[in-house]
């Protein structure tokens, strides 16, 4: 019907269809994610290569609706129709990391992105972060060591920072480790992390591998002021967004 009324003009139609999802949106009314996602691909039928609608229809059912699985599909569609786009594995890799709770999956994703045109330069070293928080830590550490030398020299440099972030993570465990075997010595927290590396409890001064100093929470935890955050502590967000099934 809106083919015949668009006097067989696809492109005109697929706009139409784009119009009302917008009006959606705009009213502030709430997601409709069933009606948003068939919109979305009757817009696409008349104009399969209409990338907007693929990918803000797939924003909006993410960020609005948390439809994850229809997210999913809309830009699943999207990147078979327009496969040179990171956008859409870099979304996939989003609602799978964030939405799913699958991060072996988002590294999937953002590495396949990482090597599409104009994908920013984050994208190699987010996809190694995620797989270090699948549990092969060695094996994520020596991959990224491989792969290094053939990455696109506008990401090796942030896959460079991860590598040392990695790396870091294991000095901070030792720390931690060493502090608590201090306390049960000296029944005492140690004063500064340096008397543990002064006293032979650690092998690592205690500076990270970008040299900023560690210093020692309450609980005996090893952090920098360049690296607040630990990786077990990252980790919590996996599955963030998970509040509901589609």
């Amino acid at each position: 019907m809106l083919d015949a009324l668009s006097l067989e003009h696809g492109f005109a139609a697929a706009d139409l269809v784009w119009l009302s999802i917008i009006q959606q949106v705009g009213l502030g009314e709430d997601i409709r994610v069933n009606e948003l996602e068939q919109d979305a691909y009757l817009s696409t039928d008349f104009d399969p290569k209409h990338y907007i609608v693929y990918h803000s229809s797939a924003i909006l059912l993410t960020s609005n609706a948390a439809a994850f699985d229809a997210s999913d599909r809309v830009a699943l569609r999207g990147r078979t129709e327009i496969p040179d786009r990171f956008e859409f594995p870099f979304l996939l890799g989003y609602n799978a990391y964030f939405g799913h709770g699958r991060p072996e999956e988002a590294a999937t994703y953002w590495l396949e992105a990482a090597q599409l045109p104009y994908a920013p330069q984050y994208l190699a070293s987010l996809a190694f972060r995620a797989r270090f928080h699948t549990g092969d830590e060695r094996g994520t550490e020596n991959m990224l060591v491989d792969i290094l030398p053939f990455l696109p020299e506008r990401q090796k440099k942030d896959a460079e920072i991860r590598l040392k972030l990695i790396r870091s993570e294991y000095i901070f465990r030792d720390y931690d480790d060493a502090c608590e075997r201090y306390v049960e010595t000296h029944g005492v927290r140690p004063a500064t992390p340096r008397v543990l590396f002064d006293e032979g409890f650690v092998r690592h001064p205690p500076v990270d591998l970008f040299d900023y100093e560690i210093s020692l929470d309450e609980e005996c935890r090893a952090r920098t002021e360049f690296i607040p955050i630990r990786e077990d502590e990252a980790k919590e967000r996996i599955g963030s967004r998970a509040t509901h099934d589609d």
